[in-house]
């Protein structure tokens, strides 16, 4: 089976592969072989972790005002005011003190006056409180009409909520023209603005500011936005022979098909233009080559602007050549279309076209990572693999450390470059971070359970240090386990190539077991997490997956009955060592599902198998690299590459290399075993 050319891979001397990880993620130097058994192997993880994290713990001496906090903060919420005070005047020292009084006026934000907030702001300005706190006073004193007091005290903001209400109190003051000119710009948007924005566009709308024009100009916004019922709303607004045109405006957007009866098009003026341009556009996905011959009717009879053509073009050409129309030239397509076409012509595997539209890319842009990798492609299709450009095309970008890179080192027969650089941080450098107060209170955060405000803090920290601080704090946010910070860090830094921040192997031991049990590749596993949480196990996403693999409840239950194991519990998928085991039992099954072919399951991981099965109902035979790129969604599409991507990253950091594809894996091939359940 393919799947045994990955589990042979994974069962190399698993005690060397445990030993280097583990000296390569914590920066130390690689050490001799450990011992056999698996006792031993966490024995060494064991000691390297704590040697890395001894000095860094939280202190313990806040134990019992953490306790106290998290106390107080309950007898707040329950609104016994008299004891959260009585516990505030305990914790005077404790570096989460400003919480606690940030939290306190909150409660009476409605009674505060401007002395407060600026007092507040004094005493604790080197944190992110004191402007949300003025912030959520602000909004409090608009909500009731407090119009002076917002007025004075507003600060500049691109919330539309907090510009509305700031034209609004500037329009109570008597300013009245002052704040009815600057209506405009809020008003034109594509979608509804809030509510607080009503009663300033009644007054701009009752004193005659409002112009059919700029009613014009917001009903092709609300159509570009897709938003029929705001359009639907707009044609109101209408009296004059602009209301027929509006009228044709939205018909056309909801029945493209409309601009066949060109009689009602004929009209050459502005209005019209933008009508056609709009309504081909939507008529390409549907009937390319009647919306071509429509196009042509069209360009000869109407004034189209530089800006309509390349809109049209974008649409038109990349539908008809997935329609099976491709054109014999790229002569004469629109700049800004050409992207579209490239894409679609690598998609469609029309080789000749793709090096066409490639090179008439502009010089930037044809240079990405993704181009040069599909010219080198498109030129071995059409000239061979000895093609002397394709080979010159490849051999610079398998220099990079990307996907693309890999994918052209894996081309040419050699290794992927990992191009590492990292950095390492002295213990003088790290301990003046920790006497930041600022850190400090990072860390209280998160101890108490509070990850925003953590968050919030950290970020605090990283924003005026250098590139070489914030390489310092990434090993500091890496040894306190914030791995996701650390990842962040770097990246903030532009230290891309420091490969210690950027890949780190936290929970070594669990990733192990679990690499054990299911059979699955440790790098595999780690590739995920890293696509999937950056190693936080406390994420949670906004479909609800939750842990370091970022797993569903529902999938989670389903893994753990087909592992015989005793099915979670949501917080259960916090834990570390549950969250990896099911998830590498989730992957197991979708590696037998899928034959061994790990794109796909990557696919399948993201989006599901059911959506992965229809993808390649029709696929048996592509190449692997062309199926990738016509994964329909983007965020699967990506998600797949970054993975692939990660996980020889992983395997190259244990020397424990994993190719980027397997032989098996280069076409896509229909498995067998599809009628597997979920």
């Amino acid at each position: 089976m393919a799947q045994s050319t990955i589990a042979n891979v994974n069962k190399l001397t698993r005690q060397h592969v445990t030993a280097l990880i583990c000296a390569l993620a914590l920066g130390a130097p690689v050490f001799a072989q450990a011992s056999d058994d698996l006792a031993g192997e966490r024995a060494v993880i064991t000691e390297l972790e704590q040697g890395a994290l001894a000095s860094i713990q939280p202190p313990s001496r806040w134990r019992d005002e953490r306790r106290q906090y998290r106390r107080a903060m309950t007898k707040l919420a329950a609104g016994e005011t008299s004891e959260f005070e009585r516990i505030q005047a305990t914790l005077r020292d404790y570096p989460l003190a400003p919480y606690l009084e940030y939290h306190r006026l909150r409660t009476r934000l409605a009674y505060l006056d401007i002395n407060e907030i600026e007092q507040f702001d004094r005493q604790w300005s080197d944190t992110p409180l004191p402007a949300r706190l003025k912030r959520s006073w602000l909004l409090t004193m608009a909500r009731r009409g407090n119009w002076d007091t917002y007025l004075a005290h507003y600060e500049e903001s691109s919330s539309a909520e907090r510009q509305c209400y700031h034209l609004r109190a500037l329009y109570r003051s008597g300013e009245r023209t002052q704040a009815l000119n600057q209506v405009a710009p809020l008003w034109l948007a594509g979608k509804s603005q809030p509510k607080a924005c009503d009663p300033l566009f009644d007054a701009w709308i009752g004193a005659g500011y409002l112009t059919e024009e700029l009613v014009w100009q917001r009903l092709g916004l609300a159509l570009e936005a897709g938003q029929q019922s705001l359009a639907r709303y707009l044609l109101r607004f209408f009296e004059s022979n602009r209301s027929e045109r509006a009228q044709l405006y939205y018909d056309s957007h909801r029945q493209p098909t409309l601009l066949a009866t060109t009689s009602r098009f004929a009209e050459d003026n502005p209005d019209m233009r933008q009508i056609v341009a709009h309504a081909l556009t939507r008529l390409a996905s549907r009937d390319a080559a009647k919306a071509l011959r429509l196009w042509s009717y069209y360009a000869d009879r109407l004034d189209f602007s530089e800006t309509a053509i390349a809109k049209v073009d974008s649409s038109l050409w990349p539908a008809l050549i997935k329609a099976g129309h491709p054109p014999a030239t790229v002569a004469g397509i629109h700049p800004d279309a050409l992207a579209g076409v490239a894409n679609e012509a690598v998609e469609s595997a029309n080789w000749s076209l793709a090096i066409s539209a490639i090179d008439a890319l502009p010089l930037e842009e044809r240079l990405a990572p993704n181009w040069q990798y599909w010219l080198a492609r498109s030129l071995r299709e059409t000239q061979g693999v000895d093609s002397k450009r394709a080979q010159l095309t490849l051999n610079a970008l398998a220099e990079q450390r990307h996907y693309y890179g890999f994918m052209a080192a894996d081309a040419l027969g050699r290794p992927g470059r990992l191009n590492s650089a990292s950095s390492s941080a002295h213990g003088d450098a790290v301990a003046g971070l920790l006497a930041k107060p600022s850190v400090v209170r990072a860390i209280e955060l998160y101890e108490v359970g509070e990850r925003t405000n953590a968050r919030r803090e950290w970020n605090n920290v990283l924003a005026p240090l250098t590139t070489a601080e914030l390489q310092v704090a990434g090993h500091l946010a890496l040894q306190l386990g914030w791995t996701d910070k650390a990842i962040r860090a770097a990246n903030k830094a532009g230290a891309h190539d420091d490969l210690a921040l950027r890949f780190p192997m936290p929970h070594l031991d669990s990733y192990l077991d679990a690499s054990v049990r299911s059979n699955v590749p440790l790098a595999m596993l780690l590739g995920v997490t890293r696509q999937e949480s950056a190693f936080d196990h406390r994420a949670r996403s906004s479909a609800n997956a939750r842990g370091l693999m970022q797993m569903l409840h529902s999938t989670a239950r389903i893994a753990a009955r087909r592992a015989k194991l005793k099915s979670p519990s949501v917080t259960d998928l916090y834990q570390p060592e549950t969250n990896i085991t099911l998830a590498a039992s989730h992957l197991n099954f979708l590696m037998d599902r899928y034959d061994g072919q790990r794109p796909l399951v990557f696919a399948a991981y993201n989006a599901g198998e059911h959506r992965v099965d229809r993808w390649i109902k029709e696929a048996a035979g592509a190449p692997m690299d062309l199926w990738i790129e016509r994964i329909p969604f983007y965020e699967t599409r990506n998600y797949v590459k970054n993975v692939l991507a990660f996980n020889y990253v992983y395997g190259k950091l244990s020397q424990r290399e994993l190719p980027v594809l397997f032989e098996h894996e280069r076409r896509v091939s229909q498995p067998g075993n599809l009628s597997a359940s979920r």
